[in-house]
């Protein structure tokens, strides 16, 4: 997976430049002035080294850190087969009406998809009914659970895929080879 690239900021100089790059999940560096309080950091996203700083220690605290955004970022993705991966485990879900939901819900991670674009998805223009759809997502998240994962209902909106299980209590999942 290729790494993020990475902004470079000083703080606290730079600290409205800062929150702007924060709001838009844009990786940064910031390099902290002696005698300064270091910023909190508070997402995977920002890291901070003081000043002065060896050069060795920057690319490696910048390497790191585009190492780890790109690994947080990539979230689920579903394969042509049916297979969800996340990381290095997979799931395969066989229903092809799952799979389809899965697509829809897994990309990207966290967005809200309505019903209506659930059962338009799941069904492709066939006839569904809310408590089909509610039946297909529950035989999901039993198989999400293995990875962490859940589609989670809002209601009157539609559903959502968010982290649900820390990743040492998930049951063992498949490998990727």
């Amino acid at each position: 997976m290729p790494a993020a690239r990475v902004e470079e900021r000083r703080w606290p100089e730079d600290a409205a430049d800062i929150e702007e790059l924060a709001r838009r999940r844009v990786p940064r560096l910031l390099f902290v002035e002696a005698g300064a309080d270091p910023p909190s950091v508070i997402d995977c996203e920002e890291d901070w080294i003081r000043l002065p700083a060896d050069p060795a220690d920057v690319e490696a605290r910048r390497d790191g850190l585009a190492q780890r955004v790109a690994h947080h970022q990539a979230g689920p993705r579903v394969d042509r087969h049916g297979r969800l991966h996340v990381g290095g485990q997979w799931i395969y879900v066989e229903s092809s009406i799952e799979q389809r939901i899965l697509r829809l819900v897994a990309h990207p991670m966290g967005e809200v998809r309505s019903h209506a674009e659930l059962l338009e998805a799941g069904w492709s223009g066939g006839t569904a009914s809310m408590t089909a759809l509610r039946v297909h997502v529950a035989r999901l998240n039993r198989q999400l659970e293995a990875l962490g994962l859940r589609v989670r209902s809002l209601r009157g909106e539609g559903y959502v895929m968010v982290d649900r299980v820390p990743a040492d209590r998930r049951p063992p999942a498949g490998r990727t080879g």
